[in-house]
């Protein structure tokens, strides 16, 4: 039980994570397409 609970939260943890990697990386392009 207590491993499947581990597993679910680093699931949760990573997809947490890709979406601010996500965000982050439009924010970058957002920025160098309005300066070019």
């Amino acid at each position: 039980m207590l491993i499947r609970q581990i597993l679910s939260a680093i699931d949760i943890l990573n997809f947490y994570l890709d979406l601010r990697y996500d965000i982050r990386k439009t924010l970058t392009l957002k920025k160098t397409g309005s300066e070019e």
